[in-house]
């Protein structure tokens, strides 16, 4: 195939603390199981040994299974999964327990392997492709989330202006999801070199991933649940530690916010406006002379001074660093970078000088643990004024040349940088998030990453990049998003209005719709551009801003909860339908809706001019009208009337929602009372809230509250449980009100709290415990005092 060496027949084989090694006519081939339903599979040409390290994956295993030669092929169970190993030629089917085949080598081809120009050799692997198969993940690819019958190469690159179809771009993740017929898997190439994956673009017959040098190394994930291949994933390459909570907030940016005085001024309207915002970016001219770790004193005498105001207004403040060095011998960065050998190299030995926004730079080179250290410390001259946060920018990295990127031939310690091109970000946001826990030693990092690779999540946030303020980027944000999660990167979102030109206010509007569900909500617009803040387009689009961004507050319990769920599992926060509705597959192929944890359907208006759209309801589930509190009648495709101010938003049925009252930022005050929103559906449901500081790391030593919430109807009464399962934390309040939804008609007979009766009164607002009933909305609400997270209320009715 494609003049390639294939692996040949297995001559033998043996079992080697706890791999199985096939000796084959050209290659050695190498089967650990690593639990029972992860197997790695490693290609090593004659003569030739494994590599051990990887840039990606953080765990190892080593699973039990059983193993017997059955004469064609060699028979490999690990309770979970079936591996046959077919001897003449080499070929390897996995199956499941019922003998479903999963995933197959494509006959005669497999795998095979030619000469590179780099280290290793240039490795490919055939899969024979099912008609029914579809594909997700592949980290930040632009256009459908279903990338069947596409070629996506891996190559981090600087993509401003980049449309939908456009490859490669920003961040590149050598792992995808396949699904058929309800049954998922995952593989991950773990290869850092530029790869191709061919997912059915050229044959019908088969799919294939490929890559420049290295050798072939993946790892086989079985579901057969989405949700168990993602949480396989991010077992092998890490899950994000719990970010800052006030990053989850509203946050302003733009290309460049300078001097002083106007940053100063953007964050006084922010709150003269009671538009909620965390968080004000300074893009590179806060720098002198673009250097990074140096403050422009024209522009920002007292950088000090300046923080102060913003942190007595409740605003953070993160800045831009780029890894580009500027190459001034009066410049203390680049004078100790030479002089302690710190920078990367041409094949000659000479320093590689590199043009970016500070004119020629060198660049550090990442894969030394000591210059990471030393990277990091330099934070200091940030860190020491009270910046909350790094942005790193340019890290693919992007230089001004027509290859957009350092020569492949510059050298690393660890290689080439054909090899470390795609985890150079990687590696600097590393450097960055290891030197600022140094720095402050018990707080959150937070860091925005243009760039990246494989367990970037580890490290960095990140946003996709030089958007346009286009409605093609208004939807295509969303499969974006969805595919960065299921690739293992939680915490994502695009630029809102769009990086380049100038949004419509209906387009604002619209774009920040789907921002407040996004992970990230993050407002940023190019140099030279019309500003983006809500204010500038009139009081109609500042208010609907203001409201939609009032909701993503309130709604952040809920959201910090999902973050925390992926600490725990891996699962995104913000996932395609078929991530909670796999047994429908109508959802396969829907990449303009999503779902914010199992209870929201997002299903955003995404045509200019559209007042409203066709959605798509999953019918296993009953679903709500979030803004009536109404059940709707109807599932599958139905109509959604969405007039400018209105996104169709929907709530599965069974929901326990938390939220808190909205706020201008996080922290302005007690998140009291806590609100409980309940939306009945018959049988248990339930959800796990998590609360601690939001701040500090003390939630690794158990400084935190996880609360079980569960409530159940039968048709005739309501029950709702608190029960606190884990932690210490105790969180600032004092009052829970409970809102049940989709009460209309019904007569209220009793409601009883921990086997007290509660008595009905005409308003919250009135002083102690009770409940009111909302006839025309069907609502009841229920107040009373909790501050230790303990409760059980039962509500009668008929």
């Amino acid at each position: 195939m494609e003049y390639f060496t294939l692996v040949g027949n297995v001559k033998g084989f043996k079992q080697s603390k706890g791999s199985l090694i096939f000796d084959c006519n050209n290659s050695m081939l190498e089967l650990k199981v690593l639990d029972a339903n992860i197997v790695r599979v490693r290609l090593s040409p004659a003569g030739s040994s494994f590599p051990q390290k990887s840039y990606a994956v953080i765990w190892d295993g080593e699973g039990e299974f059983s193993v017997s030669d059955e004469g064609e092929f060699v028979h490999v169970d690990t309770g979970e999964v079936v591996v046959r190993v077919f001897k003449n030629p080499c070929r390897i089917v996995f199956e499941d327990r019922k003998g479903k085949v999963i995933n197959e080598d494509y006959w005669p081809a497999g795998m095979g392997w030619k000469p590179s120009k780099w280290e290793g050799y240039h490795v490919k692997c055939w899969k024979k492709l099912f008609m029914d198969e579809r594909f997700y993940g592949f980290g930040e690819k632009a256009g459908t989330l279903d990338k069947r019958r596409e070629k996506l190469v891996m190559w981090n690159t600087d993509a401003w202006g980049y449309k939908s179809g456009s490859d490669p771009l920003y961040l590149s993740v050598p792992f995808f999801i396949g699904l058929r017929k309800n049954i998922a898997y995952g593989i991950f190439f773990d290869n850092t070199f530029k790869a191709i994956f061919d997912m059915g673009h050229t044959s019908e017959e088969f799919y294939s991933f490929e890559a420049e040098g290295g050798i072939l190394d993946y790892y086989f994930i079985y579901g057969p649940q989405v949700k168990d291949v993602v949480e396989g994933y991010t077992r092998l390459t890490g899950r994000m530690p719990l970010p800052p909570l006030w990053s989850l907030g509203h946050q302003q940016s733009r290309y460049s916010y300078y001097p002083e005085e106007h940053v100063v001024q953007i964050a006084e309207r922010y709150r003269l406006e009671h538009i909620p915002c965390d968080v004000i970016y300074l893009d590179i001219h806060y720098m002198e002379d673009f250097k990074v770790f140096t403050w422009n004193k024209r522009r920002f005498p007292d950088p000090y001074r300046l923080k102060k105001k913003l942190s007595a207004m409740g605003f953070k403040l993160v800045v831009i660093v780029d890894p580009g060095v500027k190459l001034d011998p009066q410049y203390h960065v680049f004078r100790e970078g030479v002089l302690r050998d710190f920078f990367c190299k041409t094949p000659r030995g000479d320093l590689y000088v590199g043009k970016v926004w500070p004119g020629l730079c060198v660049f550090p080179d990442y894969t030394r643990d000591d210059v990471r250290k030393w990277w990091g410390d330099l934070h200091k001259t940030l860190t020491d004024v009270g910046v909350d946060g790094i942005w790193n920018d340019m890290n693919e990295p992007s230089i001004f040349t027509d290859f957009k990127t350092m020569d492949l031939n510059v050298l690393h310690k660890d290689g080439f940088h054909a090899k470390i091109h795609n985890v150079y970000a990687l590696l600097e946001c590393k450097a960055t998030y290891e030197g600022l826990l140094r720095l402050r030693p018990n707080k959150r990092p937070f860091i925005l990453t243009r760039s990246g690779f494989a367990g970037i999540q580890r490290y960095a946030a990140k946003w996709t990049g030089d958007n346009a303020s286009t409605w093609e980027h208004l939807w295509l944000q969303i499969p974006m998003v969805l595919n960065l999660g299921l690739s293992g990167i939680p915490f994502t979102g695009a630029d809102i209005g769009g990086f380049a030109g100038r949004p419509s206010p209906e387009l604002l509007v619209r774009w920040y719709q789907v921002a407040v569900f996004m992970p990230l909500c993050r407002n940023h617009q190019m140099m030279g551009t019309y500003d983006h803040e809500p204010w500038m387009y009139g009081k109609r689009t500042k208010t609907i801003i203001r409201e939609m961004l009032k909701l993503r507050y309130s709604l952040l319990p809920y959201i910090y909860s999902l973050f925390y769920e992926h600490y725990l599992k891996g699962y995104p926060p913000v996932r395609p339908l078929f991530f909670e509705f796999q047994d429908d597959e109508e959802t396969y192929s829907i990449d303009d809706e999503f779902m914010l944890g199992e209870a929201l359907l997002v299903a955003p208006i995404l045509r200019e001019g559209a007042r409203g759209r066709e959605v798509y309801l999953p019918s296993t589930s009953l679903w709500y009208d979030f803004w009536s509190g109404e059940m709707l009648e109807e599932t599958g495709w139905t109509y959604a009337e969405a007039p400018l101010d209105r996104i169709p938003l929907y709530v599965k049925a069974g929901a326990v929602i938390p939220m808190w009252p909205p706020m201008n930022y996080v922290g302005e005050k007690d998140p009291n009372p806590l609100f409980i929103h309940y939306y009945p559906s018959t049988g248990k449901n339930t959800f796990i809230l998590y609360e601690d500081d939001g701040v500090t790391l003390n939630y690794r030593r158990g400084e935190c509250r996880e609360t079980l919430l569960s409530a159940e109807t039968d048709g005739k009464a309501i029950t709702i449980e608190s029960k606190v399962t884990k932690g210490t934390y105790k969180p600032p309040r004092d009052t829970v009100v409970i809102v049940i939804h989709g009460l209309k008609d019904v007569n209220i007979i009793e409601v009883e709290k921990d086997g007290r009766m509660l008595k009905q009164v005409k308003s919250l607002k009135e002083p102690g415990e009770g409940y009111c009933y909302n006839t025309e909305k069907g609502e009841l609400y229920v107040k009373f005092k909790d501050k230790i997270g303990v409760f059980s209320l039962s509500i009668n009715f008929t």
